[in-house]
Parts: structure tokens; C-alpha cells; sequence
């Protein structure tokens, strides 16, 4: 859960593994893959910082949701991280 002070739009950077979409009180904002070899010949899958999106966030509380997939025959294992350029007008809430 994201608290925001006012309504505003907040950058947002994250990485996965494998597959991925980003949801904003429940309306679909980022779909994307970075399953192995997918980028190139020697992408294994590692997570980074790659992603970027721009939340339109709501004044009080908003739900990020990100669902994350791997179908990946090979290996297994997924993940996720997250960062906002800046933390100002915003508030990370656990439930």
C-alpha cells in the first residue's frame, strides 16, 4: 500500500524475473518479460533496475500489485524489487 500526501504521478524503477504485470488500484500498467535469453544470447535473467513507470497516484491509499509469472523449464525462481526516485509526498504501509 502506498499512502500519497496529494494526488501526483511518482516514478517508479524496478526489475523482475520472469514475467510481469504492474497494477495501480486494480487498472493494468505495465506488462512485460525478461525470461532467460530474452534480452540477448547471455541474459541469464538477472533482476535490475531496467523497468520504469510512472504511478498516477490518488491522494491516501493506493495498491501496488505486481504479478509475477515463471514457466521457466530451465531454472527456477522469480523476483522482484522496487524503488521510487524519491520518497517526498509518499508513505509505505504494510497490512
Amino acid at each position: 500500500m502506498i499512502a500519497s500526501e496529494v494526488d501526483q504521478i511518482k516514478q517508479l524503477e524496478f526489475g523482475f524475473s520472469d514475467k510481469v504485470k504492474v497494477y495501480l488500484n486494480n487498472h493494468l500498467l505495465f506488462e512485460g518479460s525478461d525470461e532467460f535469453l530474452s534480452r540477448d544470447h547471455l541474459f541469464v535473467g538477472t533482476v535490475g533496475f531496467y523497468d520504469t513507470v510512472y504511478l498516477p497516484l490518488e491522494k491516501g491509499n493506493n495498491e501496488l500489485l505486481f504479478a509475477i509469472t515463471d514457466k521457466n523449464k530451465i531454472s527456477s525462481g522469480w523476483a522482484v524489487q522496487a524503488r521510487f526516485e524519491n520518497m517526498e509526498g509518499v508513505t509505505l504501509k504494510t497490512e
